[in-house]
């Protein structure tokens, strides 16, 4: 028989790294830590569900949970006994809730109207690995995780059985999970990070969506030419009352042609992302680090400019700048973070591509929050992606006059939207002269 009951779990402490040494991190803290076996079951398998509109809200998980005695080579949707969780996110603050069902019934459960979206979720993503739990040796309120041997499937529309998106195998996950602070612990724990060069990591549910979003680019038979390499055309919107589940109603002005401009046909068609963004004092100057699980990269924009352009909606600003990216090895994004952090900002973005009918030209349009210590900042933003057409020798004009025709567009759908060109790190306060 299967116990329905719901359990809560109180709100804790949660922060996740990302380390290439996890023998050597674990060596530092055997005098402090000691393993916990909590059953023979040491394979964990999490089935996350979402609806095809990625309606799931930022900082909201909603999974089904198995421990399994060994890992499946391909998993399946076996209707097995499982745990519907349903996880929310406030800052490095997790609150859980734990409901003892069966696979199907998971399903069923979470689509119920007090879960959010009804009748719309399903399996879309199974990450697989091996975790081994340890406890401090002395205090109580606190557990630290390994997870190895991680690896990434995705369910088909309809289908039961995964298909392999991609794996991390090069290094190991670690969680640090808290409820109460244990100072002489957290204290050995950071230098073990230090020592190991470990940096902080997104999400596994969040590293699924990159993983599928590599996997399905490859299916794309027609590559996008960037007519304007290193530079950035964009326009920015900011919500007078922010609302979570905004991205749906933002995709379905979309569903039909709107002008000159229609749902681009790409592989695939939407996607979702996040990014830890880290501001760094280095030799007086400020230097944004931009983290994605082993994707670290080095960000730099010169050379920025506001175009105002006069529309039926007000004056559209649009954004141009040069961006400089450079892909960073973890020795080499460790110097960068090793010194004076400025802010730290936890980024999420749901992104959607729309086409010119004539010219082919394509645009991302994303909805955006970035969280900055308990401060959230909500923004729309719509950004040139590059053309499957016959390229301009002068591309400019006809980038601005777009995207001005687009703000327009999605400002007269939605007047709660208002034009901003405020960038992420002066909402946070930091002075970008520097």
């Amino acid at each position: 028989m299967v116990n329905n009951a719901l359990i809560n779990l109180l709100v804790r402490e949660e922060q996740r790294y990302l380390c290439k040494k996890p023998k050597e991190f674990l060596r530092c803290l055997l005098p402090f830590i000691k393993k916990k076996k909590f059953s023979s079951r040491e394979v964990v398998e999490n089935i996350y569900l979402d609806s095809d509109d990625h309606g799931v809200p930022f900082g909201v998980s909603i999974r089904i949970r198995r421990y399994l005695a060994k890992r499946k080579r391909i998993p399946t949707l076996h209707n097995e006994k499982a745990f519907l969780e349903y996880k929310k996110t406030v800052g490095i603050n997790k609150s859980k809730h734990r409901q003892t069902t069966t696979l199907q019934r998971a399903v069923a459960l979470a689509n119920q109207k007090k879960w959010g979206l009804g009748n719309q979720l399903r399996p879309f993503f199974v990450v697989q690995y091996l975790r081994h739990h340890f406890l401090p040796k002395k205090g109580k309120g606190m557990r630290l995780t390994v997870d190895w041997n991680i690896r990434y499937y995705y369910f088909p529309p309809g289908d039961h059985q995964g298909v392999l998106i991609g794996s991390e195998q090069d290094y190991a996950r670690i969680e640090v999970k808290k409820k109460l602070p244990i100072p002489e612990i957290e204290h050995h724990i950071h230098n073990a990070l230090l020592a190991t060069q470990s940096v902080p990591v997104i999400s596994k549910r969040i590293r699924a969506q990159r993983f599928l979003h590599r996997h399905l680019y490859q299916l794309d038979p027609r590559p996008r030419l960037n007519e304007m390499p290193r530079t950035q055309f964009q326009v920015k919107f900011e919500m007078k009352r922010p609302n979570e589940q905004f991205f749906p109603q933002l995709l379905s002005l979309f569903t039909t042609p709107q002008g000159n401009f229609h749902r681009a046909l790409l592989s695939p068609p939407l996607t979702e992302s996040a990014s830890i963004r880290r501001y760094h004092q280095v030799n007086k100057k400020l230097q944004l680090v931009i983290l994605q699980g082993e994707l670290i990269k080095l960000v730099e924009r010169h050379h920025s400019t506001t175009l105002r352009i006069p529309s039926t909606v007000g004056i559209v600003p649009i954004q141009k700048c040069r961006v400089e990216t450079k892909r960073l090895t973890l020795p080499q994004a460790y110097r960068v973070l090793s010194h004076p952090l400025a802010a730290e900002l936890d980024r999420k973005k749901k992104v959607f591509w729309v086409e010119h009918n004539k010219t082919h030209r394509i645009y991302s349009i994303a909805f955006d929050r970035s969280q900055y210590h308990h401060r959230y900042l909500y923004q729309v933003e719509i950004q040139f992606a590059g053309t499957r057409g016959k390229p301009s020798t002068r591309p400019q004009t006809m980038i601005i006059a777009d995207l001005a025709c687009l703000a327009t567009i999605i400002r007269r759908a939605f007047p709660q939207l208002y034009f901003t060109s405020r960038t992420k790190s002066q909402w946070a306060g930091l002075d970008e002269s520097k």
